[in-house]
């Protein structure tokens, strides 16, 4: 899953690997002008299923199930 800020500075990228699919995941925050990861937001009791920025970019919603 993938979201960018309203702006477009940055993306929003939900992983969670093989075997921990619906059991844990990390969002990474990507600055969209050189690539990197500005903050990884790790989540142990459950995957990301969706989430957006606020219409000012400084929020990020997430919810789990």
């Amino acid at each position: 899953m993938v979201h960018h800020e309203p702006d477009g500075r940055l993306l929003a990228v939900v992983s969670s690997p093989g075997a921990d699919f619906g059991k844990r995941g990390t969002i990474a925050a990507i600055d969209i002008a050189d690539l990197h990861v500005v903050r990884r937001i790790r989540y142990e009791h459950g995957t990301p299923e969706a989430m957006s920025f606020s219409p000012n970019g400084a929020t990020l919603a997430v919810s789990t199930e």
